[in-house]
């Protein structure tokens, strides 16, 4: 599955997986080699219902000790 980025990050479209990765990345002293799989953390199947279901808005979900949002419209939080 992939977002189209825009704005600042202007990429084009990018894999859902790296976009939260690299969110990850750039928001903590995390390095890649700290992360496990993104399915570690999260199931493909969330992110699947998250592009499918009109209701639902986001999905959340803890990465090493951080909490991270991923949102409808591809925005990525991370706490």
């Amino acid at each position: 599955m992939y977002v189209n980025v825009t704005g600042d990050r202007g990429r084009g479209p990018v894999p859902v997986g790296q976009l939260i990765v690299d969110a990850v990345l750039a928001e903590t002293d995390l390095e890649p080699d700290d992360l496990d799989h993104l399915s570690a953390y999260v199931s493909a199947d969330e992110i699947v219902a998250l592009a499918e279901d009109d209701d639902r808005t986001s999905v959340s979900f803890s990465v090493e000790d951080h909490e991270v949002r991923l949102d409808e419209d591809g925005s990525v939080t991370v706490e």
